[in-house]
């Protein structure tokens, strides 16, 4: 599996569980699919409330499986500078649970157990009309911290959108849930 980035490399483990009661949650899972231009790599965190999936480059004799995050942390550490993170999965003979090698040697035993068929959450929009908002992901933590909720337990951020019905979006309200007083603005952008 080969992971390339030109920007800033995805840290995706960081959608991953840390409750060790869900272990199967606790790393990224190595999907593997046939799409029309061969074999394809997908990479796929959650903890239940979030998730993220990544693109990533199939290399042959890859094997699907569950990445433990302390293999995926070392592997952008090795692979950031290069803007690269190369992890090589394989199921060694004799084996039922895979194996992961990183650029620099160190080998990880996968996590043991079936993934959630996270498919089933993701949203089909296919032939239904939909508007897409664009938001500089930093303002969000800044704007929750200049509220005064940023990294607090519980909390949440409510986005109210308010559309004119010709699909052009006003400014953003960002509250801390029903009632709360404190609000912020932030602006929508242009793609």
């Amino acid at each position: 599996m080969i992971l390339r980035s030109t920007t800033k490399m995805p840290e995706i483990w960081k959608a991953a569980s840390t409750d060790k009661t869900r272990h199967v949650l606790n790393g990224v899972y190595y999907e593997i699919t046939d799409g029309p231009e061969g074999k394809q790599g997908r990479l796929i965190a959650t903890d239940g409330r979030k998730l993220v999936y990544v693109p990533c480059q199939y290399e042959d004799g890859d094997v699907p499986g569950i990445i433990p995050n302390d293999a995926m942390k070392e592997a952008y550490k090795q692979g950031k500078k290069l803007g690269i993170v190369s992890i090589k999965t394989f199921l060694p003979e004799g084996y039922t649970v895979g194996k992961c090698k990183l650029q620099n040697a160190a080998e990880y035993s996968m996590i043991d157990g079936q993934f959630p068929k996270y498919e089933q959450v993701i949203p089909n929009f296919e032939g239904k009309k939909t508007i897409k908002v664009c938001i500089n992901p930093d303002f969000l933590i800044e704007i929750s911290e200049a509220i005064g909720k940023g990294n607090a337990a519980g909390t949440t951020l409510e986005l109210s959108l308010n559309s004119d019905g010709e699909f052009d979006l006003g400014p953003i309200v960002v509250s801390c849930g029903t009632g709360d007083k404190t609000k912020a603005i932030v602006m929508p952008m242009r793609m």
